[in-house]
């Protein structure tokens, strides 16, 4: 079967450990990024916004998205139905900065 396996990780500057989530339960009930004017019933995190996690008010500094199980060595045209791995890990990596315990 193939499928995207997504992982979000928040770390700060110096590579420590904020949070690390692979399930959407833990993900949705811990981290609030800026709510919707529009009412489109979603979340956005920019750099330079504040986010919650938990109970902490945090500086969102950077956001990378990094991609694991692809041949390197594929040229973008060459990138087709074919020749996409299996499994495809996607892991969105936001650098923060602390602001404040709530």
């Amino acid at each position: 079967m193939e499928k995207i396996t997504s992982k979000i990780s928040i770390i700060s500057p110096d590579g420590g450990d904020f949070a690390y989530f692979i399930e959407k339960e833990d993900l949705y009930s811990k981290l609030s990024g800026i709510k919707d004017s529009q009412g489109e019933n979603m979340e956005f995190i920019e750099i330079g916004d504040n986010i919650q996690l938990n109970n902490e008010l945090l500086k969102v500094k950077n956001i990378n998205m990094k991609f694991e199980n692809i041949d390197i060595n594929t040229m973008h045209f060459e990138k087709t139905e074919s020749t996409t791995p299996k499994n495809l890990s996607i892991e969105t990596i936001i650098t923060v900065e602390f602001i404040r315990r709530n």
